[in-house]
């Protein structure tokens, strides 16, 4: 005899599956996956560029900018196109957390400016994160998401 379950639990189950892969790193050499650390984002820079690195509501990105971050040492630099910005960063509880978020304060395009402040108060947020065969960045907040691509050294902006 065959029991039906509750559409609830089948609908639980969906949910946790899903959000089960979100803050893990996958190691293809090995084929195992871990929680995602700062250490693994550390090596080389990530860029998301336009218009296809945003998806949401604030999407898509400024025509022909360039969202880049990289981490180093525990701290987190940044571009939304303008200004640069730098703060400490950490992978807590599979999200980024950066605090102390400050940078330069040039004046750029209205277009550029918004992006930006955009881009601050999402880092601010703390966007849950995940890396996918170590070169895929997505940066998953509220309303948005934000998918960068692991630059090499020689291709660093």
């Amino acid at each position: 005899m065959r029991t039906a379950l509750p559409l609830s639990t089948v609908a639980l189950a969906a949910v946790l599956t899903a959000c089960s892969g979100s803050t893990t790193a996958h190691d293809p050499t090995t084929g195992s996956s871990s929680a995602v650390t700062l250490d693994d984002l550390a090596t080389g820079a990530w860029v998301a560029s336009a218009p296809d690195g945003l998806a949401g509501p604030d999407g898509p990105l400024v025509a022909h900018s360039r969202v880049t971050l990289a981490f180093t040492d525990g701290e987190l630099h940044a571009s939304a196109g303008c200004n640069s910005l730098t703060g400490k960063a950490a992978v807590e509880d599979g999200q980024l957390v950066v605090t102390g978020l400050g940078g330069t304060e040039m004046a750029c395009a209205d277009a550029l400016m918004a992006q930006e402040e955009w881009f601050s108060g999402f880092l601010a947020a703390s966007p849950a994160v995940a890396l996918s065969t170590g070169d895929t960045l997505t940066l998953t907040g509220d309303d948005d998401t934000l998918t960068l691509t692991r630059l090499t050294d020689e291709a660093s902006p």
